[in-house]
């Protein structure tokens, strides 16, 4: 039986949460023209931490 997996591995959510939460607050008090580095880094965090399904 096959169970549904977490696409993001759970090694990395605190690093996610972390990285997320960063850029939200940045993008709250500085806007868009300061975060828009933040949310590279968040978008990178994010594939970095993925868990894609292994085909054997």
């Amino acid at each position: 039986m096959m169970y549904p997996r977490p696409i993001i591995a759970r090694e990395g959510l605190p690093y996610l949460a972390l990285v997320g939460a960063v850029t939200l607050l940045v993008h709250y008090l500085g806007g868009i023209a300061w975060s828009w580095p933040l949310w590279i880094i968040f978008i990178f965090v994010l594939q970095f931490f993925r868990d894609p399904q292994r085909i054997a």
